[in-house]
């Protein structure tokens, strides 16, 4: 697989996106540039205001405010949405493949 600039990662075993990520797996990723290059049903990895580490969740929605668009996200195992408006610099990847 020939991916300009991706990275492989591993993910901590929160079981809050199985059974899509599980222990054992591994994340292709890639940093997106703009932010039309975030879509609904994409997994990204982001830093929110309220914790130190990336959070990986799947996006469910996108709005836009008065600061501009911002994402919903959420876990496919979570029964809620994550708290606040993730931004676009807040999004560190997007997964594109997963390995196991």
């Amino acid at each position: 697989v020939n991916v300009k600039n991706a990275d492989i990662t591993a993910y901590a075993d929160t079981n809050s996106m199985t059974p899509t990520l599980d222990y054992g797996a591994n994340g292709i990723e890639i940093i997106p540039m703009k932010e039309d290059e975030v879509h609904v049903g994409d997994i990204v990895a982001y830093k929110p205001d309220w914790l130190d580490e990336l959070i990986v969740h799947r996006v469910i929605d996108i709005k836009e405010d008065q600061k501009g668009r911002y994402f919903i996200v959420k876990g496919d195992n979570n029964r809620t949405a994550d708290p606040g408006k993730v931004r676009f610099y807040q999004i560190k990847y997007i997964l594109i493949g997963v390995i196991y």
